[in-house]
């Protein structure tokens, strides 16, 4: 059962409910020790150096590889629940001041750990038991900088690097990193699904001519026209119908009948430059594809943890999950065993009991704190700093 407070007061007690599951509306932390709550409960904080030993506790139970020393009585009491949130083997005492009820609840486990999902962009923060998630699914991207033309063509980048050394020299992968571990996804080994079609062009291909375009016929999305993405031409150019794909003659100038626009193609091809074209299939399709993961539109490739066969873990507490590829994906999927996120959007809202703007060489003030009455014939220890 929950002993915290129902209502936090303090900003420190702001970081403290939603580390224990509840939805405050988180300020941008301020102090040093507001940084460490901040990293605990799910923001993302650059931390700095602890230097007191409250601060070195609370670096370690964000995360940080931080050397606490043992737990003894002599010690503050709110240091056993601190002990307790690093690992150590602690009993905690009964709850007495209001920040002790908060950290009763964080190291009991209040609320339970469950289920939780997060769809969105990467880098995501999360809060997790410490066990591998459970699913997650990496959903493909696309970029294409620039005006391609018949002279400037231009490859679109999707999600996923190409190796360039080593014995997987030609692969695409997808570095997953989490819990201060990368681990490669290699796509030319893995299944993928597939949703984007990849169509290099040679110029044998039966190419017909309309008034206004070339086309070949192939089974797309359509829907009735959806776009498409080529090396050589703009975007808004080429364009597929259902069952085909079109190609604006107005593109390719140099190629009035289909005799010399399948001769241009053919030349591209030879040069190592070939024209070629993304499109939308109609049905997605799964197997091993050595491609970035694409995206055009509503529509995108996506690889899954069963997929790709590869456990991400996670640390108990403050995990960030990021996919190390120059072109991110357009969203990810998870889903974990953790406390539930802070959404983006209260990160930085107007919270109560905000400070006046401190300097960047600010020193940190004493927050009042507002305790619990107080039993008879309790003697409460101090708090004090190393």
């Amino acid at each position: 059962m929950s002993v915290k407070p129902d209502t936090p007061i303090t900003r420190k007690e702001l970081y403290l409910d939603v580390m224990t599951g509840g939805s405050a509306t988180l300020p941008e932390p301020v102090t040093i020790e507001e940084k460490f709550l901040a990293k605990i409960a799910g923001m993302t904080v650059d931390l700095p150096a602890p230097v007191p030993l409250k601060h070195k506790f609370l670096a370690k139970i964000a995360g940080m590889q931080v050397d606490v020393p043992t737990y003894t009585t002599g010690l503050p009491r709110i240091y056993a629940y601190l002990a307790k949130a690093t690992g150590q083997d602690v009993e905690v005492p009964q709850p007495i001041t209001r920040e002790e009820m908060y950290w009763f609840d964080y190291v009991s486990g209040q609320p339970t750990p469950s289920e939780r999902e997060y769809t969105g962009a990467v880098p995501v923060t999360f809060i997790a038991d410490g066990t591998p998630l459970l699913d997650y699914l990496i959903i493909g991207n696309e970029e294409h900088s620039g005006t391609p033309t018949p002279d400037n063509p231009i490859m679109p980048q999707g999600c996923g690097d190409l190796e360039t050394v080593g014995i997987k020299a030609g692969q695409h992968k997808i570095p997953i990193s989490s819990a201060n571990t990368t681990t490669p996804v290699y796509l030319g080994e893995v299944q993928t699904t597939r949703k984007i079609k990849k169509l290099v062009l040679t110029g044998e291909e039966n190419w017909q001519a309309g008034t206004q375009n070339f086309y070949i016929f192939v089974t797309s999305q359509g829907a009735p026209y959806s776009s498409a993405i080529c090396t050589h031409a703009n975007n808004s150019s080429i364009n597929n119908n259902g069952n085909a794909l079109w190609i604006k003659k107005v593109d390719f100038p140099d190629t009035p009948t289909i005799d010399n626009f399948k001769s241009y193609l053919a030349a591209q091809y030879a040069a190592g430059t070939p024209v070629t074209v993304w499109y939308v299939l109609a049905t997605e399709t799964t197997g091993i594809v050595n491609e970035p993961l694409m995206k055009i539109g509503d529509y995108a490739d996506t690889l899954s943890m069963e997929q790709a066969g590869v456990s991400v873990p996670t640390v108990a507490g403050s995990n960030t999950l990021d996919v190390l590829t120059p072109v991110k994906p357009s969203e990810v999927y998870i889903k974990y065993n953790g406390e539930p996120v802070p959404q983006l959007s209260m990160l930085s809202s107007p919270s109560i009991n905000a400070p006046e703007e401190p300097s960047e060489e600010a020193e940190e003030t004493p927050e009042e704190e507002v305790p619990e009455e107080v039993p008879e014939e309790t003697e409460i220890t101090p708090e004090t700093e190393e």
